[in-house]
């Protein structure tokens, strides 16, 4: 409830999501199939919005994927415009990465390999479906950039597997494979 109440108060703040998309009205009680179809052309704070609630509704590999396409997405406006205000935009992807990723990559690191499977279909949708807030063509060597950082620490991920599962072991974490 408080990660929901938190992304709505962003929103808001921020004038981000357009009357005519994605509203914080219809947010929570637009069909998931209806909401995933308008993504394609939302500011990639709705994407993180649309991850949230699906981790709410008990979706979570589901939430990882989405988590991971925003971030995706919103790392690679925040580099074509590098001179957004630190205190706007960056800041918020600070705020949210931690407070939505917290529990989304604490999720994630029980099941590693499920995560590289997460990530290698957040890149495979990224690539295949346009981007209307941020431009790939004009945009396309910080694009191949932006997703060259999520490739490594995907490879991260898979590269340290045991090691990831024998830590969340020793700690205590939950390990789903």
């Amino acid at each position: 409830m408080l990660l929901r109440v938190s992304l709505i108060v962003i929103v808001l703040l921020c004038g981000i999501a357009r009357a005519q998309e994605i509203t914080v009205e219809n947010f929570q009680s637009l069909p998931l199939a209806e909401f995933e179809a308008r993504l394609p052309a939302e500011h990639p704070v709705i994407i993180y919005m649309f991850a949230g609630r699906l981790f709410n509704e008990g979706k979570r590999d589901d939430a990882v994927k989405w988590f991971y396409i925003g971030q995706l997405r919103w790392r690679f406006r925040l580099a074509a415009n590098p001179d957004f205000p630190r205190s706007g935009e960056p800041a918020m992807l600070a705020s949210l990465t931690f407070s939505l990723g917290g529990p989304i990559n604490e999720w994630a690191g029980g099941a590693p390999s499920k995560m590289v499977e997460s990530i290698d279909e957040a890149l495979r949708w990224d690539d295949e479906n346009e981007n209307t807030v941020t431009s790939k063509e004009i945009h396309r060597g910080v694009w191949q950039d932006v997703r060259t950082g999520l490739e490594e620490f995907r490879d991260m991920i898979r590269d340290r597997r045991d090691f990831i599962l024998e830590e969340r072991r020793r700690q205590g974490g939950e390990v789903r494979e």
